[in-house]
Parts: C-alpha cells; sequence; structure tokens
C-alpha cells in the first residue's frame, strides 16, 4: 500500500484538530508558524519530493527516516507518497522518536481489499516498544484476531509498561485504491481514541 503525510505528536490531539487534519485536506497548514498544528509536532515525512535514502523530517526536529525498499510516487493524498510492498519495505524511524508519544497521524491507500477474512495482521506503524522489551508496545495497524470480532479493523495501540490502551475502528471493510486518513490519540485523562476520516471510533476501546 502506499502512506502519505505522516505526523507524530508529543501531545494529544483534540477531536478538531483530528478533523482538521482529515477535512480541511491539507495537513501542511501546520508548516506555518504559530498554528496549533505545529505544537508538539515531533516527526513529519510529507513525502513530496523523490528522496534517495531517506524520508527528510519536516518537523524541526532532525527525524530523518532511512528508507528501506520503499518506492516513490507523485499520486500521494497530497503531493508525493511512499508505496510499500508489505513485505519488506519499511521507513526506520529511529530508536526515539516513539517515546512519549501521544498523537499519530498518517494518510494510506491499500493494494488490496482488507475486510473480516484477514488472516494475517497487517501494520502500518509499529514497535515494539520504548524499553525494547515488547510491553510497550506502539502499532497502527489492521487486526487479524477473531477475539471481540476485530479481524480487519484498525487498531491503534499504545501499551506502556502493564497498561493496555487500544480503540479498534467501527469499520473492518477497506477498499483499495482510495485514501484513508486516520489519527491516532492517547490522552493521559480521556483515555485512547481513533478517528478515521475525521470521524471518532467506538467500536472496542480500553481506557
Amino acid at each position: 500500500g502506499t502512506i502519505d503525510e505522516m505526523r507524530i505528536y508529543n501531545r494529544a490531539l483534540s477531536a478538531a484538530e483530528a478533523s482538521a487534519l482529515y477535512a480541511q485536506g491539507q495537513p501542511r497548514i501546520a508548516e506555518a508558524s504559530g498554528t496549533s498544528l505545529a505544537t508538539g509536532l515531533v516527526l513529519h515525512y510529507s513525502f513530496d519530493t523523490n528522496e534517495s535514502g531517506k524520508a527528510k523530517d519536516q518537523s524541526g526536529k532532525g527525524h530523518d527516516g532511512i528508507l528501506q525498499g520503499t518506492k516513490w510516487t507523485p499520486d500521494g493524498a497530497l503531493g508525493g507518497a511512499r508505496s510499500f510492498d508489505g513485505i519488506r519495505d519499511s521507513i526506520d524511524l529511529g530508536p526515539d522518536v516513539l517515546n512519549g508519544i501521544r498523537s499519530l497521524s498518517l494518510w494510506f491507500n491499500l493494494d488490496t481489499p482488507i475486510d473480516a477474512s484477514l488472516n494475517s495482521e497487517v501494520a502500518l506503524v509499529a514497535r515494539d516498544g520504548d524499553d525494547g522489551s515488547g510491553g510497550n508496545l506502539v502499532g497502527l495497524l489492521f487486526s487479524a484476531t477473531g477475539e471481540a470480532n476485530l479481524k480487519g479493523r484498525l487498531g491503534f495501540d499504545r501499551n506502556i509498561g502493564a497498561a493496555i490502551h487500544f480503540v479498534g475502528s467501527d469499520i473492518n471493510q477497506w477498499d483499495a485504491g482510495r485514501w484513508y486518513h486516520a489519527v491516532g490519540v492517547l490522552d493521559p485523562t480521556a483515555g485512547i481514541t481513533l478517528y478515521v476520516d475525521g470521524v471518532k471510533q467506538a467500536y472496542h476501546s480500553d481506557p
């Protein structure tokens, strides 16, 4: 599939901000100094240019990603994007950028449809955890587990130590060849939230 306009924040985005990233269709509005969407931004890959070997971090925090087998395409949701083969292609974000993550935003476009027959997990963004033990998972992925009828649903996971935070999408059928927008948010007070195309999801949630 293809990914565009990936953003990571060290703060929890509001519902209005998550909606703005989708509905306005211009995630790059955050580039203007002083706008709320620039606050707390620790990584931003626009993928607008075909850069050799790396994805340039436009947040100013220096978290350039190492490209591993991905291909550039000019046909992104907003400008260019990066396509992945689903097997070996990836972008290495580095060891620390997901530490303290509170919000994750991106556009994605699938090569093949996903539905409740999915039998192998499909990850858009994933990492074992802050300490490398697997106990502090960060993930935005399509579930293949039959538990709680989660197969085919997009889930946002943020496990901190023994505390498991998870929310799944309301839908489990995804078309190929169209762009979707997803925002996962973990707020210490309000709990965990997932937005798909600007709409708050609430299929299955753990606080």
